[in-house]
């Protein structure tokens, strides 16, 4: 019984030995290189021999089998070589770990590191620009005057008192049937008219809001000799804006036929605030005019 049993230890005892043996006999292993890497191995051998069928003669072969061996080289994909580790220098110091709180950090480079057009905003205030405006570069501060109750300042006229003192009664200007196309001169009185103009500002002020009154917005034109059309004359404004006859329009009651470029140029020249609605700028150029004929209290925007 005792053989018996000891037979099978000393075979499993052997097996063991004679693995041990081939593992200290095998080569060591070594460190994968790039090379290695950046190729796939694949071999393929023929050793082993195929088992035979039942059908084929057993046949011994005094030579041992030859084992055939086939190579395989297959490059990585560039997804596959940035996903590969890589050999790092031994001059290049290991990166120290990112901690926990910082690995979702979006670095963001100090200001004066930025050039200037890509500088955030400082948060410094800009200085509000002056309404006052004078014209831009290259341009005259001066103009000829266009006509003679006019200074030769843009969008400035005389008083009334040194315009009747030159005797002048009427203002003149130049208007065009909307109909016919025919052009006439218009002329108004100067004293007749402005007292006029005077009169409505005096009653109609407190009700204005800064806002221009509607027979202002929309006035009612004079009727046309030649085709007899009525409310159809309107005035000829120039196309140079230092050329336009502001004092004809004011006692026309015309000053609407002008666009909101135009008033906002009468605006910048006298030192008005020029942003808002027409019927705002409308009102303002009324007043203007009216205060550069007479400088009296009434004729005050905030009044």
């Amino acid at each position: 019984m005792d053989n018996g049993s000891e037979g099978p230890r000393k075979k499993k005892r052997k097996e063991k030995d004679d693995d041990e043996l081939a593992l200290s006999l095998s080569p060591p292993c070594r460190k994968p290189t790039t090379q290695d890497r950046n190729s796939l191995v694949v071999t393929f051998s023929s050793s082993s021999p195929r088992p035979p069928s039942s059908s084929e003669p057993l046949i011994h072969n005094q030579n041992p089998p030859s084992q055939e061996t086939l190579t395989l080289t297959v490059s990585p994909t560039p997804q596959q070589a940035m996903a590969l580790p890589y050999d790092r220098p031994s001059s290049f110091p290991a990166p120290s770990p990112i901690p926990p709180h910082q690995r979702h950090h979006i670095y963001t480079p100090p200001i004066g590191a930025l050039p200037s057009s890509q500088r955030p905003h400082q948060g410094v205030p800009r200085a509000r620009k002056n309404p006052h405006q004078g014209p831009r570069k290259g341009k005259d501060e001066t103009v000829e005057p266009p006509f003679p109750w006019a200074t030769d300042r843009r969008a400035v006229v005389h008083r009334k008192d040194y315009i009747l003192s030159l005797g002048i009664r009427t203002i003149t200007g130049e208007v065009k049937c909307k109909r016919c196309e025919n052009r006439f001169f218009m002329a108004y009185d100067l004293a007749v008219k402005f007292q006029e103009v005077t009169n409505l500002i005096e009653r109609e002020k407190p009700q204005m809001h800064h806002r221009a009154r509607p027979e202002w917005l929309a006035p009612t034109f004079s009727d046309c000799p030649t085709c007899c059309h009525a409310n159809c004359l309107k005035p000829v404004i120039a196309t140079k804006k230092r050329a336009i006859n502001w004092l004809f329009l004011l006692l026309g009651g015309t000053l609407c036929c002008c666009t909101i470029e135009q008033l906002k140029y009468f605006c910048k020249h006298t030192g008005n605030h020029r942003t808002g609605a027409k019927d705002r700028l409308l009102y303002l150029v009324y007043l203007g005019i009216c205060k550069q004929l007479d400088p009296q209290d009434l004729f005050e925007f905030d009044r």
